[in-house]
Order: structure tokens, then sequence, then C-alpha cells
């Protein structure tokens, strides 16, 4: 299992591959499957990091640029997240859905570097080996149960429908005790 920081890179790497599929593929309907795992993966990173990962690194964070640091970390966040919510009206043959996807990169590269260069170098130093091993898993538990709703051409879809079996499983159970 990664730790928190690995975690957080490894999803910076794999939005980054996903990017690069994006951009290779003319196809509409691999380019929509593609866009929602992107989309999900996105918004399920935005949330680990905004419940969970910076909260305990403002807390325990003692220079004073630490909260602004976090605050422009999530003003990017509202930026892509923004930017996805105006993707997912598009259709892939939409002219404009590629040039939106190229905005959407733009951002995310940003917050990347920006994330990869002060904000995680410092969690490094600032929590020990075993509280990064486990804030990851508490981050892997969390994405697990989380289940973002967005809109893709005007239509409602539950994206995360990963756990709802095992909801059903446990309602069911309790429904037979």
């Amino acid at each position: 299992m990664s730790d928190a920081l690995q975690l957080l890179r490894e999803q910076h790497a794999e939005a980054s591959a996903l990017f690069m599929k994006l951009e290779r593929i003319s196809d509409a309907t691999t380019c929509e499957h593609i866009f929602r795992s992107l989309d999900v993966k996105l918004r399920d990173h935005a949330f680990i990091e905004e419940e969970l990962f910076y909260p305990a690194f403002q807390e325990r964070g003692t220079r004073e640029n630490a909260k602004g640091e976090i605050a422009e970390a999530e003003h990017e966040h509202a930026e892509v997240k923004s930017l996805l919510s105006e993707i997912e009206k598009l259709s892939p043959t939409d002219y404009t859905f590629k040039t939106k996807i190229g905005e959407l990169r733009r951002a995310v590269e940003h917050h990347v570097r920006e994330e990869e260069r002060t904000i995680l170098p410092q969690a490094q130093r600032l929590f020990s080996q075993s509280e990064l091993d486990e804030m990851g898993l508490k981050m892997v538990k969390l994405m697990s149960i989380h289940s973002p709703v967005y809109q893709i051409g005007g239509t409602q879809v539950q994206t995360a429908a990963r756990d709802t079996l095992h909801r059903i499983g446990d309602f069911i159970s309790k429904i037979g005790s």
C-alpha cells in the first residue's frame, strides 16, 4: 500500500496518462469513456485532498503560508471542477471538446507542479512515515465510498457505483435479521 504522498503522486501520474490518451484518441465513444474515467479520478482526488490531506497539512503546518498554499490549492480544485462541469455538458464530437480538455490539462498540470513543488515536500517533513501510511489508508477507504455525481449531456449519472452492491447487500442483511 502507498503512503498518502505516494498515493497523490500516483494519482497525478494517472491523470497525466489519461490526458495523453485523450489527445491521441479521435473516436468519440472512446474519448467519452476516457473522459468519464478522468472526471471521476480528478473529483475523487480533489475530494480526498480536501477532506483529509489538506486539513491535516494545515493543522500540522507551522509556517504561516501553509494556509495560503492550501487556499491556493483549493482555488485550483474549484477551477478544475468548473472545467469538468463544462466538459461534461459537451459531446466529444463538439469542436470545443478538445479545446476544453486542453484547458483542463493545463489547470491540472499547474496544480500538480505547485503541489509537488511545495506542499508534498513540506508534508514529508511534517509527518512521520507511519502517519503518512495511516493517512494513505484513510484516503483509500474514503475513495472507496466517495460517489460523485456529474452531468454528461444534461443527464445526471451516478459515477461511482462500485460501492452500491455492497450497500445493497448490507441493507438486505439488515432486513433479513
